[in-house]
């Protein structure tokens, strides 16, 4: 008779690895003991750190001395199917969350045993080390009698000197000399101090004070690339000491910060104060790439962690429970929501909902354990530190609970061998490591580095783009007072008539007149006298024969003029700026610029710097389209009105004064 079977039975699913030659394992540690030892008071430790005693530090300094013996005793890892010995960059710490002290004193153990780590996968920008040592430049240089803040950059990268062919910084005894007999502030007791270690620092910190009214990028970058070739007094740029202290982890947060002053510069007034004030308000938080081995430790968490894959992962981060939802607020099945409270005012619809969501959350637990797992390519390391306020030192749902079941599960076959390790024993699952001899990889001659990365970049001056009426710092000729009588309306005059002058041109001579009286019709706010005035006014002006040439064929209002002037400082630099009218002839170009706003001055000697300066730029971009042409600079002042002509001598004296 035909049976049948079940799905299961009829249809077997088999998992078979690609990898059926590479030895691997999975090793199970006993839990880390917690510590006997009375609990710190709260304001002892820092936050988010835990005493040298507690179950999280030593097992962050057991996996530290796993990894470093792992590296020293040349434990074999799989690399495009050949064997080799084990890196830094072969090892994936991953923890579940950032805080709870684990995560930091992970990282500060492999630091202890001087092991390359790649540091936190997110930081916040304030709490950087080295970024706080950049803005503590900026402290001092904006208020100087600070005398703690000028002590941390003592102590920091920047209190560096030269003493034989090596970089030292100061320590407590030589800043204790310093600091202690001073009868005032410690700024003027570094000045007046003889020590010579002190005298490269002093003067380095003196550029920084003369330097504070500088915008904020170029303060910063200037601290962080001047060397002592500058004259900075540093005896290496600020981003080799940087780097010297702190590592390459500091890299990515100081380039923020360097990022973060560009952006400020491009938008906001140019201040050292303003600057610091909004990085103190919104640090922020930086997001660092670890997407790949860049020969260092990686510590991150498990669900920043997805997608990546590593030799040998260890899981130090599994006694603890799955997060649930604790707010008491459920939705129904048709959408309504529902706030429960507590577990203890229950009804049965809210006793069912609470179980969903108890379910939902332990599900998402247990796939967030399976993405850990399966980061492993060669060997997977499990382990924990106690939790006090359980029996067993972990939570019944938690991942060593889980792990802790399969490998027991597996030792009932046979198949999970115990194994003495610093001083205590694991369970392992599969195929103990090779150990592989370390020397050999190290003995690869690294490649000879060019000469020319010892060397400083030659200085370059950034390409800018200049308004022209910002070349010089000279002050504009003054403008009709805000508080004179009138005011109001010699502005709106002249206003008006810069109009009129960018339309009528455009327009048949006779119909001009017509054409000024319907504009000027059309302005509620004049009277009839007001209107019959500013057409004469403009009038005048166009009939005149001596504006004939102005306002004759050719002309262009509102001409974009863009390009360099290419001599003196201002070589590299771009002038973008635009011409009130521009007038070009067969035999010369006129530059035409109209100011509304000022009163008219008597002579071309009452004419500002500034606008002088402003014509020679525009005269020095448009020669080079037109160098066998003459250009004549006119100012028309719409308050006379008048006509001006700035004289050549006068030109070419302002934009030599600007370039040099």
């Amino acid at each position: 008779p035909f049976t049948l079977n079940p799905p299961d039975t009829t249809n077997p699913m088999r998992h078979t690895s690609f990898r059926l030659s590479h030895a691997g394992s999975v090793d199970l540690w006993p839990l880390e003991p917690g510590a006997d030892a009375e609990p710190a008071h709260p304001w002892d430790a820092p936050q988010a750190m835990e005493s040298e005693g507690s179950a999280k530090a030593r097992l962050a300094a057991r996996i530290a001395r796993f990894v470093r013996h792992e590296i020293e005793t040349g434990a074999a890892v799989w690399d495009n199917g050949e064997q080799r010995p084990a890196q830094p960059g072969d090892f994936l710490i991953l923890v579940r969350g950032r805080t709870g002290g684990l995560f930091d004193g992970i990282l500060q153990a492999l630091k202890r045993e001087n092991i390359a780590v790649a540091g936190a996968d997110r930081i916040k920008l304030l709490d950087s080390l080295a970024v706080q040592d950049l803005l503590n430049l900026a402290r001092f240089a904006l208020c100087p009698e600070d005398d703690l803040t000028l002590a941390e950059i003592l102590k920091g990268p920047f209190g560096a000197f030269t003493s034989g062919s090596d970089v030292n910084w100061l320590d407590d005894t030589q800043l204790f000399a310093i600091a202690n007999q001073r009868q005032g502030r410690l700024w003027p007791a570094l000045q007046a101090s003889t020590e010579p270690h002190v005298a490269p620092i002093r003067t380095f910190l003196t550029d920084v004070l003369a330097r504070r009214h500088t915008p904020p990028y170029e303060f910063l970058t200037h601290a962080l690339e001047r060397g002592p070739e500058s004259g900075s007094g540093l005896p290496r740029p600020g981003w080799e000491l940087i780097l010297a202290r702190f590592g390459s982890p500091a890299r990515e947060p100081v380039t923020a910060l360097i990022d973060r002053a560009a952006a400020f510069d491009s938008d906001q007034p140019p201040s050292l104060q303003l600057f610091l004030n909004a990085i103190e308000r919104r640090g922020g938080e930086v997001k660092r790439e670890l997407s790949g081995p860049q020969g260092e430790v990686r510590v991150m968490t498990t669900h920043g962690a997805k997608g990546l894959e590593a030799p040998i992962v260890i899981l130090p981060d599994t006694c603890s429970a799955h997060r649930s939802d604790r707010d008491g607020l459920f939705v129904t099945e048709d959408g309504a929501p529902l706030w429960a409270g507590s577990k203890g005012n229950d009804t049965q619809l809210s006793s069912e909902l609470r179980a969903i969501a108890e379910a939902r959350d332990l599900r998402e637990h247990r796939r967030l354990l399976y993405v850990a797992l399966t980061r492993a390519q060669d060997r997977l390391i499990i382990c924990g530190a106690e939790m006090g306020n359980r029996a067993e030192g972990h939570e019944k749902t938690s991942w060593y609970r889980v792990c802790q079941g399969a490998m027991a599960r597996l030792g009932q076959s046979g198949r999970v061998a115990e194994i003495e390790q610093d001083g205590r024993t694991i369970q392992r699952f599969g195929a103990s490591p090779d150990r592989l001899a370390p020397q050999a990889l190290q003995a690869r001659a690294a490649p000879a580095l060019p000469a020319w990365l010892a060397q400083a970049a030659p200085p370059e001056t950034a390409s800018r783009i200049l308004s022209p009426s910002r070349l010089t710092a000279a002050a504009e000729p003054p403008v009709i007072s805000p508080f004179g009588e009138g005011r109001r309306e010699r502005l709106r005059r002249g206003s008006l008539i810069h109009l009129l002058f960018e339309i009528l041109p455009g327009l048949p001579p006779a119909s001009r007149r017509q054409a000024a009286g319907t504009f000027l019709g059309r302005q509620p706010d004049l009277t009839p006298k007001q209107r019959q005035e500013m057409r004469e006014a403009a009038m005048r002006v166009l009939e005149d024969p001596r504006f004939a040439t102005v306002f004759g064929p050719g002309g262009r209002p509102e001409a974009p003029v863009i390009g360099k002037i290419g001599i003196g400082r201002l070589g590299a630099d771009t002038i973008n700026g635009r011409i009130d009218r521009l007038v070009i002839t067969d035999t010369e170009i006129l530059i035409v610029d109209y100011k509304t706003d000022r009163p008219a001055p008597a002579t071309i000697a009452g004419v500002g710097e500034a606008y002088v300066a402003q014509m020679a730029a525009y005269r020095a971009v448009l020669s080079q389209r037109w160098p066998n042409r003459p250009i004549r600079c006119l100012l028309v002042w719409t308050d006379g009105p008048l006509l001006m002509e700035i004289p050549p001598a006068d030109l070419d004296s302002a934009l030599s004064r600007v370039c040099t």
